[in-house]
C-alpha cells in the first residue's frame, strides 16, 4: 500500500499532446494536489515505480501504448490507484472496453470542465485515502488477529502442560493414597495375623501331645493309627500355616548388602533342585555378562526367587520348561531415568485366567491345595522394601512370567541412605 491520509496528494496526468499537458500544469497550480507529468505510458509506469500516486489521469489515444492499455498495466501493479480516462471519443464500445480491461473509476470527456475536472480530482482522492484507510484498519485487524490467536495457541500450549502436569501429580497423589491404604491394611492384617498364630499354636501344642499320647496306645486298631497319622499330616499342615503367618506378621529384618543377583538365583535353585529334577524340568538360564549387583537382604531375595521358582515347578507337567533371565533395564522414576536389573522366570504350565491374575498378590488367595495365599503377597512386600517392582503376565495353555526388578546398586544405596536420613530426622 502506498500511502495515508497524512502524506500530499500525487497526481500522475499522462498525454502525448504538450499542450494538454500544459494546460493540466496550470490548473494544478493553485490545487494542493502535486501533480506529475508523463508524455507517454511507458513513461508514466517508471514513474509510478519511483513515486506513491494517489490517482493516474490518462489520456485514451496515445502514440504506441494507449490509455486503456496503461490502465490495465497501472490496476494490475497498483491496484490501489483510482484510474481516470479523458477521451475525445463517446463511443459506447470505447466506454465499455475502458471499464472492463482498464478497471477505469472514472471517464472524462474533451473538452473538459475545470471544475469538473478538479471536482472529479478530489473525488479520486478522497476515494483512494478512504480505501487507503479501509485497508490500513483491515491491515491492523488482521494483525490483531493473528496476535491474538498467537498469543491464545501458545496460552493453550501452556495450559496444556499445566493440565498435563496436574494430572501427573494427581495421579502420583492417587497412588501414594493407595499405597497407604494398603500400607495400614497390611499392617493391621499383620497385627492381626501375628495375634492369630499365637493363639493357635497353644491349643495346636496341646493337640499334638495328645495325639502322640493316644499313637502310643496298644490296643489301638490299624484303621485308627492311621487316622492319627491323616490327623498328624493336618497338624503340620496347621503348623505350616502359623509359620506363614508369623513370617508374614515380622517387619523385614536383617542386613542389607551388596548383592549378586546371579549368586542369588543359583542359590535359589540350589534349594529348589530336588523338585526340578523330580518332575524333569529343563532350566535355561540367561545371564548378563557384567554382574548384577543390587542393595538388598540376601535370604529375603533368595526366598523371593526361590517361591516364584517353586511356582513355576508346581504349575508344570512333567518335562516342562523353566527359563530364567536377567537383564538391565531403565526405568523412569520421579520423572528420572534409572537403572534396574530385571529377573524374568517364565514356565509353560497352563497358566492362570484372566480373574485369577488380579488377586494373586492378595493376601491368603491360593489355587494350591495345601498353599497359605501368603507367598506371593510375601515376596511382594520383600521386594517392594527393596525398592523394586513385582509383575506377573499368564495366558492359558501357554504359561506365566514373573517379572521382578531391583535398583541397581548405586541407585538402591542412594535411596536407602536418603530414607535412613528422613527417618533420623
Amino acid at each position: 500500500m502506498r500511502s495515508t491520509s497524512q502524506m500530499p496528494g500525487k497526481i500522475l496526468f499522462v498525454d502525448d499532446e504538450q499542450l494538454i499537458c500544459e494546460m493540466a500544469h496550470d490548473l494544478f497550480k493553485e490545487s494542493p494536489y502535486e501533480l506529475i507529468v508523463a508524455n507517454s505510458g511507458p513513461a508514466g509506469l517508471k514513474i509510478l515505480e519511483k513515486e506513491p500516486v494517489m490517482v493516474v489521469v490518462s489520456d485514451f489515444k496515445m502514440e504506441g501504448m494507449d490509455g486503456i492499455e496503461f490502465l490495465t498495466k497501472v490496476n494490475d501493479t497498483y491496484p490501489d490507484i483510482v484510474r481516470i480516462m479523458i477521451t475525445g471519443v463517446a463511443g459506447v464500445e470505447v466506454i465499455i472496453q475502458a471499464i472492463n480491461e482498464g478497471k477505469i473509476n472514472q471517464i472524462l470527456q474533451k473538452p473538459w470542465k475545470t471544475e469538473e475536472f478538479m471536482k472529479a480530482i478530489e473525488n479520486a482522492v478522497r476515494r483512494y485515502r478512504n480505501r487507503s484507510t479501509s485497508r490500513s484498519l483491515e491491515e491492523k485487524y488482521m494483525s490483531h488477529t493473528r496476535e491474538l490467536e498467537t498469543r491464545v495457541e501458545e496460552r493453550t500450549r501452556e495450559l496444556t502442560l499445566v493440565v498435563d502436569e496436574l494430572q501427573k501429580r494427581n495421579e502420583k497423589l492417587e497412588t501414594t493414597h493407595q499405597q497407604l491404604i494398603q500400607s495400614d491394611k497390611m499392617a493391621s492384617l499383620g497385627l492381626m495375623a501375628g495375634t492369630i498364630a499365637h493363639d493357635i499354636s497353644n491349643p495346636l501344642f496341646v493337640i499334638q501331645g495328645n495325639i502322640e499320647i493316644l499313637s502310643t496306645r496298644r490296643y489301638l486298631e490299624t484303621k485308627d493309627r492311621d487316622l492319627l497319622q491323616s490327623i498328624k499330616g493336618q497338624i503340620r499342615r496347621i503348623e505350616s500355616l502359623v509359620q506363614s503367618i508369623r513370617n508374614y506378621s515380622k517387619k523385614s529384618a536383617g542386613t542389607y548388602e551388596k548383592l549378586n543377583l546371579i549368586d542369588a538365583m543359583e542359590e535359589a535353585f540350589l534349594l529348589t533342585r530336588k523338585m526340578v529334577n523330580v518332575k524333569e524340568i529343563e532350566v535355561v538360564t540367561h545371564f548378563p555378562e557384567g554382574i548384577p549387583y543390587i542393595y538388598g537382604n540376601a535370604n529375603q531375595i533368595e526366598q523371593v526367587l526361590m517361591n516364584i521358582i517353586q511356582n513355576g515347578v508346581q504349575a508344570m507337567e512333567i518335562e516342562g520348561t523353566l527359563t530364567c533371565e536377567i537383564g538391565h533395564t531403565v526405568k523412569v522414576v520421579d520423572e528420572i531415568e534409572q537403572d534396574f536389573w530385571q529377573v524374568t522366570i517364565m514356565d509353560t504350565g497352563a497358566g492362570i485366567p484372566a480373574d485369577k491374575l488380579e488377586v494373586i498378590f492378595d493376601p491368603f488367595f491360593t489355587t494350591k491345595e495345601e498353599g497359605t495365599g501368603l507367598g506371593l503377597n510375601i515376596c511382594q512386600r520383600i521386594v517392594n522394601e527393596h525398592g523394586g517392582t513385582i509383575e506377573v503376565y499368564s495366558t492359558l495353555g501357554k504359561g506365566t512370567t514373573f517379572v521382578i526388578t531391583f535398583p541397581e546398586y548405586n541407585i538402591a544405596v542412594h535411596e536407602w541412605d536418603k530414607k535412613q536420613k528422613q527417618a533420623m530426622q
